[in-house]
């Protein structure tokens, strides 16, 4: 039951506070209240909060509560609509629709989407207000088999909503809000309340329920020409005993308010005729269509042939505006202009109209997509009307699918919302008449709950769980005629020969075995005679009638008119014996009511003598019987004559309804008109308020103004179109005399502080009022003082210009800093051109880095003042470097502190460059969202130098590490150690480790390290590399100590390098020992040569004055020779001790020598060998030679007779 609460959607409006507590008390009093769900609507207004939740409370146990959106519907529960938004149901839960300019029907909003959502659990309740609200929701309750209960127009304090749901002529009940609450519990106790608590339902009814039943089904037929006999009789049971719980009467009394009320026929008519349609209904076969059989159509027809479908029972019309949306939206992905025809039947007329105008709620159009809204729909002031242009492809009409001829040449029949209610023999005709209209391969759609029986034949399958068929090519099929239930049947003329033969036997046996009787109308007008009555019945003299009371003979026209009454009260046959027709004759009258669709009654007259046994004697003679049948046909002529003014008051009835029903469409529109007036109302008490709050917020601008002008420090003067003062500012005073009484003078006569001309104020302001445009310039008063001044056009609210406005701001400090800015600017540019970087920021929104500086350098290609993209720049960061470069572009990552980050990006070249980025997140008071801003610097070349050295340090490193006698070690300027490479220091007693941190005194002596702190801060003073020896231990340090540069704590170092000279001090000890003997040695050598040399040259000197003395003697030849040769031997001996004397003055380091130019023959001269010159030709210049000849020849022996010597012969030429 939880799940099958009614919904009980109360519209309520002016004067509905009243009813909705009366209701509600009214439902308080029966427990069984609870099990329904009730919401209200109402028209609320939002400038006002609502005590609707406060009020009700007092009236009600239901849990109440304000509708908020996703709020799902509960039983027990009492919801409020909200005033700023319209409320619907979708999906069993609440959602806000905006409320927009021009909806102004929330209640018929509400209705339409319960009703789509609940169908026939929603009971609709309109109570008082004014309007037509709601009128149009009831109307989709009533489709989707719901109930509409109205408040009593009397019972109300505003009718219009009420009248406008009655007028619809489809209201379930009416009556007071305690009454309607009733007739609820009612409903919710599954009774038919107090008026007829015990009454049959259903299969239960009573034989005469049934009668009637049939006589309501042939009224019907008569009143719109619809047969319901071929409706499955269930479910016209089942709706009609709803409608007899609603109006809580009997079925024969409501047989007799049909014919008493038409309107109540088409209330009947609107309930029998179920018209439950939607849009897009089950998504899940359209979608089948979509896919599979609209493309297999459009594939299949041939060129020129426009697609045809028939929709059978479009009810309101909203399938066969899906079909044409199917189509149109097929039609236009295969690239093709839609071409097809709908054809939409129904055999309700009402419905047919509706669908015809193609408007529709926007609760309604759930089934489509908004963009399916913006195209097939536009707005109308009822609601969304389909365009034209889809309108113009479906054709309505009213169409019987029994009765009428089907169509033909139809490519897709659509029976979804008929079959199910249709009997077998009705539902295998309707198959037939789809049958012969589909062409062979067409398409037919049933609902679900259908299937084609007897028909298989005639299609196949396509699916048969979404119920879709194929026409089959090779059948035919013979259309049938479906036969009335009820015993009603109109004549048929052309009968088979068969039926005509059975008719005459039937017609025999008649006359053989049933007595002579008249058939006659329930005024007593014959209409079938059979048997022989002459002696009975006789036509009246005068004008023809068929009225038995005249024609009848004797007394029996006096005795009929009772019978008859008799007759029609109790619904049984009646009988009169004895009735005087003359003399002693007699006749027996039997009156018997026949089953027809019309009142008919069978007369049996039975005439026979009278019977004195039995007591019956004449009571009239001859004469006076006479007289009564006389008068008792003037009593007729006279009745006749009556039912004449009978005829001629309801033809002037009629033409008085006619006048009434103009009347009443001249009342509708001046209600029209009234409620047009009662906008107009609204409209103006609207405009009336929004007048005084105008007025109100006038006089508040104006104070606003006034404030504004006198606070203000910005020095403004308002002149008229003449450029005389209008109004100014405090301020202004300053840069102009002005007083108060100016207003009205012009302005070219006031004196002025500027530094300008006072007529250039006046050609500034007149050139403003001329072209209507700002002017805006910069001015100086003689004080110096600069000011921003604008001049603008004053422009009122029409448009027109009607003076300017003058404004004189103070710039004077902004100027100041704006000449400060701008050589910040400078030296900012300055700065990052020498840098090689550029500054940026990232705007989230725009994705781009703006950029100020030399971008072009940094990023080829770059444009300054275009930014770069952030996309770009990316892809062109190193993938290694792009995780660690984001910090510098995401807000999301970036932090508030500056983060400094390295990475690479690819240069136009095909190579790469280092960036260094710095940057930081900022946040604008103005923005949403931050920025990232910061620097980005090409370091490119100061990572290369860093790499190298990086290397050369490496190398250093590695040859410091690897010295073979020594150490380094690095000092600051204070003369303490930070560094020391050498594991040798352990000869000291202090590792590496340890040695770090101390001072020199920590390691030597106080003498010793003083003695080393002297060279170590001569180094620093004069900046230059010193060296000394220190002896430390049994070792002797070569100590050199060279300056550095200040590192980057500002601290200048030294390097010290320490090499163990031990070794080799021993061997230049050794050496300069050696040395010195060597140098003892050489002078006694030299002391020995030279007195050996004195000692030879003396007996030298003789040998050569003797071979002088021996040349000048005449001797032969070969004495000569030898002499000669005696001769070159002295000479050599001499040499051989000058060379001697040489050695001693090299060793002397005194030999001094003397270099001449000589001719080549006087070296030949000195070889002890025989040489001469080859080629003879060669030329005397080349014949030189520098130095004394007497070492060149020694170098020529000398090489000559050296074990591995060779004789060269030379040619060089020395130019």
């Amino acid at each position: 039951m939880s799940n099958e609460f009614l919904v009980v959607a109360i519209g309520a409006s002016a004067g509905g506070l009243q009813a909705l507590e009366e209701f509600f008390s009214t439902i308080a009093t029966d427990s069984r209240g609870s099990g329904a769900a009730y919401c209200v609507v109402q028209h609320l207004s939002p400038d006002f909060k609502s005590l609707m939740p406060k009020i009700l409370g007092r009236h009600t146990n239901l849990t109440i509560e304000v509708a908020e959106d996703g709020m799902p519907i509960a039983a027990g529960h009492l919801y409020l609509n909200r005033a700023d938004h319209h409320i619907v149901i979708e999906e069993g839960v609440f959602r806000f629709r905006p409320k927009e300019r021009g909806v102004r029907f929330p209640i018929d909003l509400f209705l339409t989407s319960a009703a789509a959502t609940f169908g026939d659990r929603v009971v609709a309740t309109l109570l008082s207000g004014s309007g037509s609200d709601g009128s149009r929701g009831i109307a989709a309750v009533k489709a989707a088999g719901g109930q509409i209960l109205v408040q009593d127009p009397e019972s109300a304090d505003f009718d219009g909503m009420p009248n406008a749901a009655i007028a619809t002529g489809i209201v379930d009940g009416i009556g007071t809000p305690q009454e309607l609450a009733h007739r609820l519990l009612a409903t919710l106790r599954g009774d038919r309340g107090a008026a007829d608590a015990t009454a049959p339902r259903g299969a239960s009814w009573p034989p005469r329920w049934f009668d009637a039943f049939d006589q309501i089904l042939r009224l019907l037929h008569r009143h719109s020409g619809i047969d319901f006999g071929s409706y499955k009789a269930a479910t016209l049971v089942r709706r009609v005993d709803r409608v007899l719980g609603l109006h809580q009467i009997s079925l024969p009394d409501y047989l007799d308010l049909l014919h008493r009320e038409p309107s109540l026929r088409d209330a009947l008519l609107r309930d029998l005729l179920i018209g439950v349609t939607s849009f897009f209904r089950d998504s899940e076969v359209f979608g089948a269509l979509d896919r599979e059989i609209v493309p297999a159509l459009l594939g299949a027809r041939r060129p020129g042939d426009p697609l045809r479908l028939w929709v059978a029972g479009c009810a309101t019309g909203e399938e066969a505006y899906s079909y044409a949306i199917l189509l149109t939206e097929a039609f236009y992905r295969r690239g093709e202009t839609p071409d097809f025809k709908i054809l939409a039947t129904d055999v309700d007329a009402a419905a047919i109209q509706v669908a015809s105008a193609g408007v529709y709620s926007e609760a309604s159009l759930r089934g489509l997509s908004s963009g399916e809204r913006d195209r097939f729909f536009r707005s109308s002031p009822d609601g969304l009307q389909i365009r034209k242009e889809l309108r113009e492809r479906i054709v309505f009409s009213v169409h019987n699918l029994l009765t009428d001829p089907p169509f033909v040449r139809v490519d897709l029949v659509s029976m979804r919302n008929i079959l199910i209610y249709l009997r077998p023999d009705a539902q295998r005709d309707a198959l037939s008449s789809a049958a012969q209209a589909l062409r062979p391969g067409g398409a037919l759609v049933l609902g679900t709950s259908c299937n084609i029986g007897e028909l298989a034949d005639a299609f196949e399958a396509h699916d048969s769980r979404l119920r879709i068929y194929r026409r089959r090519a090779d059948t035919m099929l013979r259309r049938g005629r479906v036969a009335p239930r009820h015993p009603f049947r109109p004549p048929d003329r052309d009968r088979p020969s068969g039926l005509r033969a059975v008719d005459e036997l039937s017609r025999a046996l008649l006359e053989t075995y049933l007595p002579p009787l008249i058939v006659v109308d329930d005024e007593l007008h014959v209409q079938y005679i059979h048997g022989d009555v002459s002696h009975l019945v006789e036509p009246p003299q005068g004008p023809l009638s068929t009225d038995l009371r005249l024609m009848a003979r004797g007394a029996i026209g006096g005795a009929l008119a009772p019978l008859l009454r008799q007759v029609r009260e109790r619904g049984l046959p009646a009988t009169i014996e004895g009735v005087p027709l003359a003399d002693d004759d007699v006749v027996d009258i039997t009156l018997k009511p026949l089953r027809s669709d019309q009142p008919r009654f069978a007369v049996e007259l039975t005439w026979r003598r009278r019977d004195p046994e039995r007591g019956e004697t004449s009571t009239f003679s001859a004469s006076e019987l006479g007289r009564v049948v006389d008068l008792e046909r003037r009593l007729v002529r006279k009745q006749e004559e009556l039912q004449g003014f009978v005829e001629e008051l309801e033809t002037v009835n009629e033409e008085l309804q006619a006048t009434n029903e103009e009347l009443i469409a001249s009342n509708e529109e001046l209600q029209s008109t009234n409620e047009e007036l009662q906008a107009t109302n609204e409209a103006l008490f609207t405009v009336n308020a929004e007048l005084e709050r105008s007025n109100h917020d006038l006089i508040a601008l104006s104070d606003d103004i006034s404030n504004l002008l006198n606070t203000s420090d910005i020095a403004t003067l308002f002149l008229d179109r003449e450029l005389r003062i209008r109004r100014s500012t405090p301020a202004l005073r300053e840069l102009f005399t002005l007083e108060s009484t100016d207003v009205g003078r012009p302005i070219a006569e006031l004196e002025s502080a500027l530094d300008e001309p006072r007529e250039r104020l006046v050609v500034l302001a007149g050139g403003v009022l001329q072209s209507h445009e700002r002017h805006e310039d910069r001015v100086r008063d003689r004080s110096g003082r600069r000011y921003l001044r604008r001049i603008h056009p004053f422009v009122t609210e029409t448009g027109e210009i009607d003076g300017v406005v003058l404004t004189f701001v103070d710039i004077t400090g902004i100027s100041a800093m704006e000449a400060e800015l701008e050589r910040h600017d400078l030296q900012a540019a300055a700065a990052f051109d020498l840098l090689q970087g550029v500054f940026y920021e990232i705007d989230p929104a725009e994705g781009r880095l703006r950029t100020r500086g030399d971008v072009a350098s940094l990023f080829p290609g770059a444009r300054a003042g275009e930014g770069i993209d952030l996309g770009e720049l990316r892809a062109r960061i190193f993938p290694d470097d792009r995780e660690r470069a984001e910090s510098l572009f995401d807000p999301a990552i970036a932090g508030v502190a500056p983060a400094t980050v390295d990475f690479r990006i690819t240069s136009a070249d095909g190579g790469h460059r280092h960036i260094r980025g710095r940057g930081r997140v900022v946040q604008h008071a103005d923005e949403a969202r931050p920025w990232v801003t910061g620097v980005l610097l090409d370091v490119s070349e100061w990572v290369e130098t860093q790499e190298e050295l990086s290397q050369s340090r490496a190398r250093l490193d590695m040859l410091i590490r690897n010295l073979p006698n020594g150490f380094v070690s690095v000092l600051d300027e204070h003369l303490v150690f930070r560094e020391v490479y050498d594991s040798r220091l352990d000869e000291l007693g202090l590792p590496p480790a340890e040695f770090r941190g101390r001072t020199l005194e920590a390691i030597y002596s106080p003498e010793h390290a003083a003695w080393i702190r002297g060279h170590l801060q001569l180094a620093l003073d004069e900046d230059r590399i010193v060296s000394f020896e220190n002896r430390f231990g049994s070792k002797t340090y070569l100590m050199s100590v060279m300056p550095l540069s200040a590192g980057a704590d500002g601290v200048r170092q030294l390097l010290m390098l320490a090499t163990d000279i031990s070794a080799q001090r021993a061997a230049h000890q050794a050496l300069l020992e050696a040395k010195n003997a060597a140098e003892r040695a050489n002078a006694t050598r030299r002391a020995f040569l030279a007195s050996m040399s004195h000692e030879l040259r003396t007996p030298l000197a003789g040998m050569v004055g003797l071979l002088d003395l021996l040349d000048d003697q005449e001797m032969s030849e070969p004495t000569r020779a030898h002499l000669r040769q005696l001769g070159t031997l002295v000479a050599a001996q001499g040499r051989l001790i000058a060379d001697l004397l040489d050695i001693s003055r090299i060793d002397a380091e005194q030999l001094q020598l003397r270099y001449r130019r000589f001719p080549l023959a006087e070296l030949l001269a000195l070889l002890d060998f025989d040489a001469y010159l080859w080629p003879p030709s060669f030329p005397e210049s080349e014949r030189q030679f520098v130095d004394e000849p007497i070492h060149w020849a020694e170098v020529v022996d000398g090489v000559l007779y050296v074990s591995n010597g060779h004789r060269t012969y030379a040619r060089s030429s020395r130019g």
